[in-house]
């Protein structure tokens, strides 16, 4: 929460700390036009905190689109974008077994396993679960 912060002669904008002080976080202004732009300028970069913050919701959260009816290689290029490597294992080990070996007979036959996510597939890829652990 915000607080008005009278002291020094001029005014301030502080946070409430959860210990009940207040923590300033601008300088004090004697002149309320000063103090009036510097609000104006937190509210500015709040916005641009909050754009951030959904961005990184949306790169965090955003389901990826894999589909029953997709080829195997449309499926790898999806799985090897995930730049998470728990996000990479999780998505991978929610497809159907029948996908799972699909995409292992392609990632092995196909695709470099040295580098990249194929390598990440090969070190974790379990043969007989047909999942990465």
């Amino acid at each position: 929460m915000f607080k008005l912060i009278k002291e020094k002669g001029g005014y301030a904008i502080g946070v409430v700390l959860p210990e009940g002080g207040l923590y300033p976080l601008t300088e004090f202004f004697s002149d309320y036009s000063e103090l009036k732009k510097e609000l104006d300028g937190l509210f500015k970069d709040l916005k641009k905190l909050e754009v951030e913050i959904e961005d990184l919701k949306n790169k965090t959260s955003a389901p990826y689109k894999i589909s029953p009816d997709m080829d195997v290689e449309e499926i790898w290029n999806i799985l090897s974008r995930i730049e998470d490597e728990e996000e990479f294992v999780s998505t991978f080990n929610g497809l159907s077994e029948e996908k799972r070996k699909e995409i292992a007979d392609f990632v092995f036959s196909k695709c470099n396993v040295f580098s990249g996510k194929g390598a990440v597939f090969s070190l974790r890829y379990n043969s007989s679960t047909f999942l990465l652990e």
